[in-house]
């Protein structure tokens, strides 16, 4: 199994124990750096998120879906490639 699909599998298995993930959650699942994140949500990149006080929250379904649709792109992209 891909490293990508072992995270999705986790993230999977964290939405039944909680629908909401931080910057530091991510980060523990190999996902992307507190930085990257915040450089994507500064560029409208990265998964979804919200404001909440000082942090920002990460839906863990929105998350999923983008780590799932970001893992198919790359795919496709990988396929386009010419081979050497």
């Amino acid at each position: 199994m891909n490293d990508n699909y072992k995270v999705i599998a986790d993230l999977e298995n964290r939405l039944q124990t909680t629908s909401v993930l931080t910057a530091q959650d991510i980060a523990s699942l190999g996902i992307a750096k507190p930085s990257t994140l915040e450089l994507w949500r500064k560029q409208g990149d990265g998964p979804p998120c919200f404001h909440v006080g000082r942090s920002y929250k990460y839906p863990t379904d929105g998350v999923i879906k983008w780590l799932k649709s970001s893992l198919i792109t790359n795919e496709k992209s990988k396929e386009k490639e010419p081979r050497e």
